[in-house]
């Protein structure tokens, strides 16, 4: 993963380090259709958070990132992620 996105994948869901104690996990994908496709990475993360800020849950956190310029292209998280903290 390039320097750039990695740091950018880093500072957006908020990780220090993206390794299997926390579930995270990258891949290199194309995203788009038609003339529209580049290469992203797929970051998928696995966070400690706390519903209601009583109730610790695990929260499945994903980015796209992409792979020449950095740019952070989506994100996604739970619905309920509103209510939590991480």
């Amino acid at each position: 993963m390039s320097d750039s996105a990695s740091e950018k994948a880093s500072e957006k869901l908020k990780l220090n380090v993206c390794s299997e104690e926390n579930n995270c996990n990258i891949e290199l994908k194309e995203v788009g259709s038609g003339e529209n496709v580049k290469a992203a990475y797929e970051v998928k993360v696995e966070k400690q958070s706390r519903l209601f800020l009583i109730f610790k849950k695990k929260m499945q956190v994903e980015a796209e990132i992409d792979a020449e310029t950095g740019e952070l292209l989506r994100t996604g998280k739970p619905w309920w992620a509103f209510l939590a903290s991480e």
